[in-house]
């Protein structure tokens, strides 16, 4: 099945659809206009509610003694490529020095390579490099940093699309399936992927480069311990925002059609309050002549928890926009007079720092976010690889408003 459709609506062999019942002529115009803006929806919050049975790589045991029908466990002693379905196939992606393969038994020189940790469509990966490269002593991963200009993006349901010439069919297949909560380097018309040594590659078929970031499964993508400390908010800004009805402006990459690619936009939300601790954050600027909102229930923060705004779902006009409910929790970790750091991935029991590419940055002023919009996008023009570091919003981009 093509990504297209999988993204126009389908996943694990569910069907998600719009709810088009409320709303009518508006909902239809709004999210029929745009074939690339559905799928950008779609992709983003929808897949976020989805239950799919998880790929797992073939785990051997490297404790055993290597023999006939065993594979032995060997690391990437130098850099090499890896090729898909046979020794002269497509790229696939590259061995980095330190990463950890399990090799076919052979003599020739490409062996077959099993136990990447990503998954195929159907079934492991099937993989070829070269002997040569290969090695019993361990090496030191070295950071990783994406060859080209792609932008990093937060995407779910990525697939990785190759041509084959040897294939019958002569059309693309799925080669192997994205990791979630991880990172893809998106550009020059190719997607990459990259976890413990293993890079892999290839065609961007589903025009990613076009989409915002999104939600990245946010229920179960549990905030990573990082660089940023976890420190005591002493006031209560939150609860300061929504007793005032003041605003806050996210800074998110542009979804339209016919926007640059990768440009960079401030949006304005805005509070109010239905006691108690009950209210909706509404955006300023009308989507298609409606008013999009989303309802909020705001937790203050005790000796167990952290501030906590939770978002239900996204309304047109005070009717539901997806017919998949996609709750998200977002959870304040540091303020400062100008921009407030918040996370929609849960926070592990007695966490004391974060990393900053689970974070989104909400500025408390429109002069705020657009002196961060100029710094931003002068960073991404130079590094875009950073660009799920630098506190982008995901949720205003992921629906297309």
């Amino acid at each position: 099945m093509r990504a297209e459709t999988r993204a126009a609506g389908y996943s694990g062999g569910s069907r998600w659809v719009f709810d088009l019942s409320q709303g009518s002529d508006f909902t239809r115009r709004v999210l029929g206009r745009s074939p690339a803006l559905l799928a950008c929806a779609l992709a983003g919050c929808l897949l976020a509610c989805r239950h799919e049975k998880k790929h797992e790589p073939a785990v051997v045991d490297s404790r055993a003694a290597p023999g006939p029908s065993l594979p032995e466990a060997l690391v990437a002693q130098r850099r090499a490529e890896l090729r898909w379905r046979r020794p002269s196939g497509p790229l696939l992606g590259v061995l980095h020095v330190g990463a950890r393969v399990e090799v076919a038994p052979g003599e020739g020189a490409w062996a077959r390579v099993s136990g990447l940790p990503f998954p195929g469509e159907h079934a492991e990966i099937t993989a070829y490099t070269e002997r040569a490269a290969l090695g019993p002593q361990p090496r030191v991963l070295l950071p990783f940093e994406p060859a080209g200009k792609g932008r990093a993006k937060r995407l779910p349901a990525v697939t990785g699309w190759l041509d084959d010439p040897e294939d019958a069919q002569q059309s693309s297949r799925a080669a192997w399936l994205g990791l979630d909560c991880h990172d893809s380097f998106v550009g020059d018309g190719n997607v990459r992927q990259y976890e413990a040594g293993v890079e892999l590659i290839a065609r961007d078929l589903d025009n990613l480069a076009e989409r915002p970031s999104v939600i990245q499964e946010m229920l179960h993508c549990v905030a990573r311990p990082g660089s940023a400390p976890l420190a005591t908010v002493a006031s209560d800004p939150l609860a300061h925002l929504i007793a005032a009805g003041a605003s806050v402006h996210w800074l998110h990459e542009a979804p339209f059609e016919g926007a640059q690619s990768g440009a960079l936009v401030c949006d304005e939300w805005r509070f109010s309050r239905a006691p108690p601790n009950r209210g909706r954050l509404t955006r300023r600027e009308r989507f298609e002549g409606a008013v999009a909102s989303f309802p909020f229930e705001y937790r203050p923060a005790s000796e167990q928890r952290r501030a906590t705004l939770a978002f239900a779902t996204l309304e047109f006009n005070r009717h539901l926009a997806l017919r998949c409910e996609c709750p998200v929790d977002y959870t304040l970790l540091a303020a400062s007079p100008t921009v407030l750091t918040l996370t929609g991935h849960p926070l592990p029991p007695g966490a004391t720092s974060f990393d900053p590419a689970d974070a989104e940055r909400w500025y408390l002023s429109a002069e705020a976010c657009e002196s961060a919009r100029a710094e931003v996008s002068q960073m991404l023009e130079r590094d875009g690889s950073v660009a799920t570091t630098v506190g982008l919003h995901a949720v205003s981009g992921a629906l297309g408003i």
